[in-house]
Order: C-alpha cells, then structure tokens, then sequence
C-alpha cells in the first residue's frame, strides 16, 4: 500500500521501477546474508519407517500441553460450523 501512496507524488511508472529496484536490492541482501548450516552428511541415512512418518504426525497432551488443546478445540469448533 505504501507504493500505491507514492502515485500520488511520483508517477506510476516511476513507483513500479522503485518497487522493483527494491525487490532486487531485498533478493541480493537476502541472498547475501544466508549462513550456510547445513553439514555433509558422514553416513548414508537409514530407510523412513512408517512408524517414524506416524510420529512426526502425532501430538498428545504429554508432549505438546497446550498446543493438543488448542487442537483439539478448533477441531470441534471448525466441526461445529462446518454442520450448520
């Protein structure tokens, strides 16, 4: 919204290359300042279990508190609007 305020004071074509003049300098900035973290890997991974997809998938009380609860009540309340 800020740049469609600029038509006001510049001309249109004028506000487009100053929004994408700051697209890239924002692209080459944040490309610029990415730390590499990754480390190569020392042994070959083992085979995904399905008993390991299951896991990244579960939440409980125990390990997540509130976030299950939170869960667990837009369930019933996105349920309950969905029937009206």
């Amino acid at each position: 919204s800020g740049f469609a305020l600029l038509t006001f004071v510049i001309d249109v074509r004028q506000a487009y290359i100053t929004y994408a003049i700051t697209v890239v300098i924002g692209t080459v900035v944040t490309c610029l300042s990415i730390i590499p973290l990754e480390t190569p890997l020392k042994s070959i991974p083992s085979m995904i279990t399905f008993e390991q997809i299951r896991e990244c998938y579960t939440i409980t009380p125990e390990t997540h508190g509130d976030f299950f609860w939170i869960f667990v009540i837009r369930l019933f309340y996105y349920l309950a609007i969905s029937i009206q």
